[in-house]
């Protein structure tokens, strides 16, 4: 470990607020909206406890490893079996806990800009509302690869070989042992077929461009 905690936490702040105000995330991003500081603030707790837990500079968590542990629903287990104790820290990550700790009623929402309906402690909401945006911020750190969203594609392989389709979001692989995902490049991507409920996801190989086709509906 080379960083103190306070120069970790200050890091693990720092990073988180950046990620949770990427340019493409509009409804996150004002400086001032509940979600954008749940958002940062579950973030900043996730990099500051994998730093601590395996020993390393805030600095060095990749958007791998913060991915993981939000998709692989990890955070509460990371966060409960981490010392998160610095008291030369204000407003460190212990207090910064304990305020997601709190309660919230989705009829009578805190006093700040915010998405209503959805109720719970400030860590689950803020969870939810993470897990939502984490496919945008990773699309904003590793970029999109060779297809953007909205795109048209041709399904070239597989059971859906020769369906025309959009891309929604890129995907990544997952290490498990490492407890990371390989960010570069994406390992395929969710695609909406029009008249299909709900996405198919489609490896890289098994998808070309469409430059002939109207953009379906």
């Amino acid at each position: 470990m080379t960083d103190t905690p306070e120069d970790r936490w200050k890091t693990a702040s720092l990073r988180a607020w950046i990620m949770a105000s990427a340019g493409s995330l509009p409804s996150y991003h004002l400086a001032y909206t509940f979600d954008h500081a749940l958002i940062r603030d579950v973030l900043a707790l996730v990099i500051y406890a994998r730093a601590t837990r395996d020993e390393i500079p805030a600095a060095d968590v990749t958007i791998g490893q913060i991915t993981w542990h939000l998709l692989h629903d990890d955070v509460t287990t990371l966060l409960t079996q981490t010392d998160l104790t610095a008291p030369e820290v204000a407003d460190g990550p212990a207090d910064t806990l304990h305020w997601l700790g709190r309660s919230y009623d989705p009829q009578h929402p805190p006093d700040m800009p915010h998405g209503r309906g959805l109720g719970g402690t400030g860590l689950e909401i803020g969870l939810h509302a993470t897990h939502s945006a984490i496919g945008t911020i990773l699309t904003d750190r590793h970029g999109h690869g060779p297809f953007r969203q909205g795109d048209r594609v041709l399904i070239t392989g597989g059971e859906h070989a020769g369906t025309l389709a959009v891309i929604r979001t890129a995907g990544w692989y997952t290490d498990h042992a490492n407890q990371t995902m390989i960010t570069d490049p994406p390992a395929g991507y969710a695609v909406h077929v029009p008249g299909r409920v709900g996405d198919l996801h489609i490896d890289l190989q098994d998808l070309t461009a469409d430059t002939n086709t109207p953009t379906p509906a």
